[in-house]
């Protein structure tokens, strides 16, 4: 069973999105300074590297909402998270082979922003849900089933809006 904190609301949702923020800016953090340079290894000149960067990043803004999209028609922020990083760590593994062409390094840099662009907004959603409910227990105005992340919330007093 999850602790319990002063007001009511659980507080491990908290702790585990710290957790996944962490880890995803690490991740971002451990990829970005390096990239470059691994580009420049295989050959390319800094006009190429800048062109890949860019086409790599508007993959990866593009993307995003269509896997917001993906969330909200009934998969599930939490369900697609994961789904975007299994895809993203695939994504990674398929850059390697791409040696020194410019075309397929570009598509896998793509691929790979792309799968990636999930994160942030779907972290990002997920923690807004969790301080709803933590504010609405606060409140006393719902009551959350078993898990934090559980879909029963049901009103207990006055309805409330969660969305």
């Amino acid at each position: 069973m999850r602790e319990q904190g002063s007001s009511g609301a659980p507080s491990a949702p908290l702790g585990d999105l710290h957790a996944l923020f962490f880890l995803g800016g690490a991740s971002g953090a451990a990829l970005l300074p390096f990239f470059a340079l691994l580009l420049k290894e295989r050959g390319l000149s800094p006009a190429l590297i800048g062109l890949v960067l860019a086409v790599a990043n508007l993959a990866g803004g593009l993307a995003g909402p269509v896997w917001g999209h993906f969330a909200d028609v009934g998969h599930g922020k939490a369900r697609i998270l994961r789904l975007s990083s299994w895809a993203s760590a695939a994504a990674a593994i398929a850059f390697l082979p791409t040696g020194s062409s410019l075309a397929a390094i570009v598509a896998a840099a793509a691929l790979l922003y792309a799968c990636s662009g999930a994160g942030a907004p779907l972290e990002d959603a997920l923690a807004v849900d969790a301080s709803a409910r933590m504010v609405a227990c606060a409140c006393g105005r719902v009551s959350v089933g078993r898990s934090p992340w559980s879909r029963s919330v049901r009103s207990t007093r006055a309805p409330i809006s969660l969305s």
